[in-house]
């Protein structure tokens, strides 16, 4: 008799644990989701303004260079930095998206202990 109701407080306090994880489980993969959702789009928004400046500086150069200055270095120089930008935007979408796949695994019960009140 006794040891039925152990397997039974087992069990029954194993579904409460499982319940509890799965919910709190849930909750922090739409946390996860909806941070890393807020970090592409401040991505995107860094990203195209950057990119708005760095054109508008080249397009000031070329300005320049068609009234006879010697830009070409400058042109260059901006077209590199716009390359580097687009490079670190993919890296960082890369990391945030991999961030996003993380999955938490539930942990295992090691030991129990059960106490009852004399």
């Amino acid at each position: 008799m006794l040891l039925a109701n152990r397997s039974e407080l087992r069990s029954s306090a194993d579904r409460y644990v499982s319940r509890r994880i799965e919910s709190r489980r849930d909750k922090l993969r739409e946390r996860r989701r909806e941070e890393t959702q807020q970090e592409l789009d401040d991505l995107e928004a860094y990203a195209e303004a950057e990119r708005e400046r760095i054109e508008t500086f080249i397009a000031d150069d070329e300005r320049k260079a068609k009234a006879g200055s010697d830009m070409d270095l400058a042109i260059r120089r901006q077209r590199d930095r716009l390359s580097k930008l687009e490079e670190r935007i993919e890296n960082r979408r890369g990391e945030l998206q991999r961030k996003a796949q993380v999955i938490s695994l539930a942990p295992e019960v090691e030991t129990v202990c059960l106490a009852i009140p004399m």
